[in-house]
């Protein structure tokens, strides 16, 4: 698991990120949880 900050409309957002691999094998990524916004 990692964390990732993702930008929308102007603010930014905390979310934890989980990498998995799908049915045929190929690596993907998951949101396990948003934290909610980054104030600055």
């Amino acid at each position: 698991m990692f964390t990732r900050i993702t930008e929308n409309g102007g603010r930014r957002y905390l979310q934890i990120m989980e990498s998995f691999r799908n049915e045929a094998g190929k690596p993907r990524l998951r949101v396990v949880a948003n934290l909610g916004r980054i104030d600055t």
